[in-house]
C-alpha cells in the first residue's frame, strides 16, 4: 500500500509544479545489488518534507525554489535497507525568464511624439512569486525599475534612444539569473539633405546641406559606364561630417550622380537624395572654367529679356526768360526709376524699349516726369569675350520749366514736353568669369516740342557719357552699376515777338544700378 500512495504524490506534485516548483533532477552513483532507491529531502533544520522511491540510480522531482537538504539509502531485493548516506545541501533556484518583447536589437520608429508606451513581455517562470524589471537608457538619466506579480509591464519611454532592458523572478527572496536585452526608439526622419546642384560642368567639389543635429551623411557617387550605359558606382563613404567633397581632378569626364543619406544615432535615417549632373572632360581649373565663361557669354542667339534700373541723379538747373527779364537755377538730388525689354531675333538686330518715370521736387512740390523711348538695336560680337551695340530709335521726354511770375513773388513750373532721334551706342566686355565692365554713349536729338508757354522748340540736344562695372550672378542675370555724366540744353520761341527764345540747361552727375533678366 506504500508504492500506490508515493506515486500519486509524485504525480500530484508534477501537476502543480508549473506555479509553485521547478524540476530538479538528482544523480548518484549505482549501489550494487541495490534493488531501490529511498531519497529524503529536508527543510535545512533536517525536519523531512518528501520522502521517494526510485529503481534507477537518479530521480526527477518537483520543488519550491529554496534551501534544501537531501540523502539516500539503497534496498535489496528483500526489501532490506542499508545504512542512509550523509545530509547533502540541494539548492533550488528561481527560473530564468525569456524575454519576448521587444526583441533583442528590435527598433521602432516614432514621427510624432518624444515619448512611447513601450510593452515589456516575458515568459513565467517556474516557482516565480515575481519579477523585477529594469530599463535604463545608455545615453541618457532615464532609469526605470518596478516590480510585478505580472508578465508584462507597460513602460513610457524618451524618444531618440537606445535601451538595455532586464527581467529577474524571484521567490522567498532569491533572484534567477538576469535575463536581459537592448532596444531602440528612433526619432522622427531626417529631412533629405539638400544637395546644390553644379552650375556648370567644371566639377571641381560637390556641396550640400544637412540638418543641423544630423551628425553625418553616408555618400556615394556614381557614373555612367560608357560601354554599358549602365550606372556604376564608382565611389562611397560613409558617416561623412563634412557637407562638402572635392571632386577628384583625375576623374575623367561624363554623367555622374551623387546620393547622400543623413544619419545620426538614434534617428531614422532619411530617404535619400540625389541629383545627376555632367562633368566637363578635360582641365576643370578655376582659369580654364573663366575662359569657358567669358566666351560663352557673348555667342548667344535669339536672346530676350526684361530689365530694371534705378538712376540717382544730381543736378544744377537752369531757365532764362528774356521777355520777363528773368532767370531760374537751382541744384537737386533726384530718382528715376525705368524698366524696358530688349530683344535679339537673330545673332545681330533686335528691338530694344524703355519706359521711365523720375521725380524731381521744386519749391517743396513733387513733379513726376516721363520719358519713352523705343529703338532698333544692332549688336555686333567684337572677340570671344566683348561685344557691342548701336540702337537708334524715337523718344519722348519731360523737362520741368520754371520762371518768375509777372507778380515777381515766385517760381511757377511748367512741363516742357519733347519728341526726338535717339541715338546711343555701348561696349561691354568680360574681365574674369562673371565680371565685366561697360562704356555707353547717347545723344537725344530733338525734333519738335512745345514750352511751357506753348510755343515751339527751336534747338536743343542731350548728350551722356558713362563707365560702369557688370556681375553676371547666374548664366542669364546680370547686376550693372556705374557713372554717366549728362548734359542738355532746350531753346524756345519766346511769347512775346523781337525777345530772345527762352532757354532751359540741365547738367547732371548719374549714378545707376541695373538688373538685366535674359531668355534664349
Amino acid at each position: 500500500m506504500i508504492r500506490p500512495l508515493l506515486i500519486f504524490l509524485f504525480l500530484f506534485e508534477i501537476a502543480t509544479a508549473q506555479q509553485s516548483t521547478r524540476s530538479v533532477t538528482l544523480e548518484w552513483e549505482q549501489i550494487d545489488k541495490a534493488v531501490t532507491y529511498d531519497l529524503e529531502i529536508s527543510d535545512t533544520k533536517r525536519k523531512p518534507i518528501a520522502y521517494k522511491i526510485s529503481s534507477e540510480a537518479k530521480i526527477k522531482i518537483n520543488l519550491p525554489p529554496g534551501e534544501y537538504l537531501f540523502r539516500i539509502r539503497a534496498k535489496d531485493k528483500r526489501g532490506v535497507a542499508g545504512p542512509w548516506s550523509g545530509y547533502e545541501n540541494l539548492g533550488v533556484k528561481v527560473g530564468t525568464v525569456k524575454l519576448i518583447h521587444p526583441p533583442k536589437n528590435w527598433e521602432k520608429i516614432i514621427q510624432e511624439s518624444d515619448k512611447v508606451e513601450i510593452t515589456f513581455k516575458w515568459s513565467q517562470s517556474q516557482g516565480a512569486e515575481g519579477y523585477k524589471v529594469k530599463v535604463k537608457s545608455i545615453s541618457s538619466s532615464f532609469d526605470f525599475a518596478q516590480e510585478t506579480e505580472s508578465t508584462e509591464l507597460t513602460v513610457v519611454v524618451p524618444v531618440g534612444e537606445t535601451f538595455n532592458w532586464s527581467v529577474q523572478s524571484k521567490a522567498k527572496g532569491l533572484l534567477s539569473p538576469i535575463s536581459e536585452s537592448q532596444f531602440t526608439v528612433l526619432g522622427k526622419n531626417y529631412a533629405k539633405p539638400e544637395i546644390i546642384k553644379p552650375t556648370s560642368d567644371f566639377v571641381r567639389q560637390l556641396k550640400w546641406n544637412r540638418e543641423k543635429s544630423s551628425d553625418a551623411v553616408d555618400m556615394f557617387v556614381w557614373k555612367v559606364d560608357e560601354d554599358t550605359q549602365t550606372w556604376k558606382k564608382i565611389f562611397e563613404k560613409v558617416n561623412v561630417s563634412e557637407t562638402s567633397f572635392v571632386f577628384p581632378a583625375e576623374w575623367d569626364g561624363g554623367q555622374y550622380r551623387l546620393e547622400l543619406l543623413a544619419k545620426k544615432d538614434n534617428k531614422a535615417i532619411s530617404e535619400k537624395e540625389m541629383i545627376e549632373f555632367p562633368v566637363r572632360t578635360g582641365s576643370r581649373t578655376i582659369a580654364s572654367e573663366n575662359k569657358v565663361i567669358m566666351e560663352s557669354l557673348f555667342k548667344r542667339q535669339n536672346v530676350s529679356g526684361v530689365f530694371f534700373n534705378y538712376i540717382l541723379s544730381q543736378i544744377s538747373y537752369k531757365t532764362t526768360t528774356p521777355y520777363l527779364n528773368s532767370a531760374s537755377s537751382f541744384d537737386a538730388v533726384t530718382g528715376t526709376l525705368s524698366g524696358g525689354w530688349e530683344g535679339l531675333f537673330s545673332p545681330n538686330y533686335g528691338v530694344r524699349t524703355q519706359a521711365s518715370l523720375g521725380g524731381m521736387v521744386i519749391d517743396k512740390s513733387d513733379y513726376v516726369l516721363i520719358r519713352f523711348e523705343v529703338n532698333g538695336l544692332y549688336r555686333q560680337q567684337m572677340s570671344d569675350v566683348s561685344d557691342s551695340r548701336i540702337f537708334m530709335g524715337l523718344y519722348y521726354n519731360e523737362i520741368p520749366e520754371t520762371h518768375i511770375s509777372l507778380s515777381g513773388i515766385k517760381n511757377e513750373v511748367k512741363l516742357s514736353k519733347v519728341y526726338g532721334l535717339n541715338l546711343g551706342a555701348d561696349y561691354w566686355r568680360a574681365v574674369y568669369g562673371f565680371w565685366g565692365v561697360k562704356t555707353y554713349f547717347t545723344y537725344s536729338m530733338p525734333m519738335s516740342g512745345t514750352s511751357g508757354f506753348g510755343t515751339s522748340l527751336k534747338n536743343g540736344a542731350e548728350i551722356s557719357l558713362g563707365v560702369g562695372g557688370s556681375y553676371r550672378f547666374e548664366k542669364n542675370k546680370i547686376y550693372s552699376f556705374g557713372y554717366r555724366y549728362k548734359t542738355e540744353f532746350y531753346e524756345y520761341a519766346s511769347p512775346k515777338p523781337n525777345f530772345d527764345q527762352n532757354k532751359i540747361d540741365l547738367t547732371g552727375h548719374y549714378f545707376n544700378f541695373d538688373y538685366n533678366w535674359e531668355f534664349e
